[in-house]
């Protein structure tokens, strides 16, 4: 076998699939190699198809026939391309090896760089700690197929993150505070992202209530060797940090939680907020309308209802504050229903926007007897006006 591939083609193969597996029982069903190239390497990407997962891995050209004769033993049928020729080789039981080759009709190129790229911002070719933590990447950086939605989203959140930081330059610090961090998965990885793919000072800090959370947190840091992200044990509604920052990052912190997070955000002139809301209790214990009685009849409806009400409201807050304010499907609505991001972007704001906004949030609250803690205390601090006893 060693032989017949050093001297199938002059020309480099740019694909090999090897299929037809001799054992029924065995692991993989099916293993495809593409040539891929850019500045950093040269060599094959390697996909091994099981009958549900697919796992990816590189090895590089000058290991391409020692790779081939190893594979083969398991498969009946090697398939090769170059640009210009085809191969097949057929491998009967007792080891005898037929070749059929022919030129091809048109002309076979490959996007070198296509499966390595595939448009995310997270390189699928390194191993990254977060991601195998998450049972996303195996240890040896390969990406399971039945996690590649959850990488999707992952690099849907990111992307989200690059185009507020857009500006964001070399040698000066970027300041993100994540409020009720938890476990603090995707905080991982916005550090892994920024530090390592964008080459950003960045120093994140991480707020959250469950001593043990953090501490685990902080541990797992260390072992990175994230010596920027830090983690601390505290309530947001007790934040008192006044230093300004670029990014406050608050990913379904529970009910008033998240008005406290904006609130904080606001008044430390934070550049850019990023909030995916979660249970929203206060608004249901409060809501109430004659004119709208039947929307309140079904507890399902009710409780919508409510996190809709709530999240315009604090949208519009953020307008007031002179925020560009955006919200957003952030995953698909099949993963949860808790899918909706406020995004705001601190840039001029016109005042007749900002009155709008704050007339909205008014006829809002009044016509659902709804108090907003996060207009509440906006109110309180003389940040936005006080729209509730204007004339």
């Amino acid at each position: 076998m060693r032989e017949t591939l050093i001297n199938l083609f002059e020309d480099r193969m740019i694909r090999v699939i090897l299929s037809q597996p001799k054992k029924k029982d065995q692991d993989y069903q099916k293993v495809a190699l593409k040539w891929i190239s850019d500045k950093k390497r040269s060599g094959y990407q390697v996909e091994s198809f099981t009958a549900t997962q697919v796992f990816h891995r590189f090895v590089e050209e000058k290991d391409l026939v020692d790779e081939l004769v190893k594979l083969s033993e398991d498969f009946k049928q090697v398939h090769a391309f170059t640009e210009n020729e085809e191969a097949a080789l057929k491998i009967s039981k007792k080891g005898k090896i037929f070749v059929m080759k022919q030129a091809l009709k048109q002309k076979r190129t490959v996007d070198a760089a296509h499966d390595r790229k595939k448009n995310t911002l997270l390189p699928e070719d390194e191993v990254i700690g977060p991601l195998v933590d998450l049972g996303i990447m195996t240890k040896d950086g390969q990406i399971l197929a039945s996690k590649r939605q959850k990488l999707r989203q992952i690099n849907r959140f990111l992307e989200l993150v690059d185009d507020c930081l857009k500006d964001a330059k070399e040698g000066k610090k970027l300041r993100i505070v994540d409020f009720g961090c938890g476990k603090s998965y995707l905080t991982f990885i916005l550090y892994y992202y920024l530090h390592e793919v964008r080459k950003l000072d960045v120093e994140i800090t991480g707020l959250d209530l469950k001593k043990d959370v953090i501490e685990h947190c902080q541990k797992v840091a260390l072992s990175y060797g994230y010596d920027q992200l830090k983690f601390m044990v505290g309530n947001v509604q007790a934040w008192s940090e006044e230093e300004p920052v670029d990014l406050v990052v608050t990913l379904h912190a529970c009910d008033t939680a998240t008005d406290y997070a904006l609130y904080h955000a606001v008044r430390q002139n934070a550049k850019a907020i990023m909030s995916v809301p979660c249970c929203h209790h206060e608004a249901s214990t409060q809501i109430e309308s004659e004119r709208f009685e039947s929307l309140l009849k079904y507890g399902i409806v009710k409780e919508r209802l409510c996190a809709l009400l709530s999240d315009t409201i604090r949208a519009q807050a953020l307008v007031v504050c002179g925020y560009q304010t955006q919200v957003l499907e952030f995953i698909d609505m099949d993963h949860s229903l808790k899918n909706l991001m406020i995004r705001a972007v601190k840039k001029p704001v016109q005042e007749n926007a900002k009155q709008k906004a704050l007339n909205q949030i008014k006829e809002i609250s009044q016509e659902f007897s709804v108090d907003n803690t996060m207009v509440r205390l906006l109110i309180q601090e003389k940040m936005i006006p006080d729209c509730f006893n204007q004339k």
